[in-house]
């Protein structure tokens, strides 16, 4: 689990936008993947609309999410990722 603050997705859309270097990680939760960024010298993980940290079942749908914000890099850290994830496809494992 995250044990980073948490950013709202519209503040990190502003963030992006004004061209800020958040650093982006991608970081393995067991089945679950999410992103955390770095904001000055604080690590914060996006969070949901609804509260608590945004979990994307694939990294697909984070490497998706990232494009859609106009962020074309990051680091992903898969040291927790979990066996029994899915098996991954070609292009998703190029991003490991």
């Amino acid at each position: 689990m995250p044990k980073a603050d948490v950013i709202k997705p519209g503040e990190l859309r502003r963030l992006v936008e004004a061209g800020v270097n958040l650093n982006p990680q991608v970081i393995a939760d067991g089945p679950k993947w999410y992103i955390q960024v770095q904001v000055g010298m604080q690590h914060q993980a996006l969070g949901a609309r609804r509260g608590g940290v945004r979990f994307f079942k694939t990294l697909d749908g984070v490497a998706s999410y990232l494009r859609r914000l106009g962020i074309g890099a990051w680091t992903t850290n898969a040291a927790s990722w979990a066996p029994e994830q899915k098996a991954l496809d070609p292009a998703q494992e190029a991003l490991l």
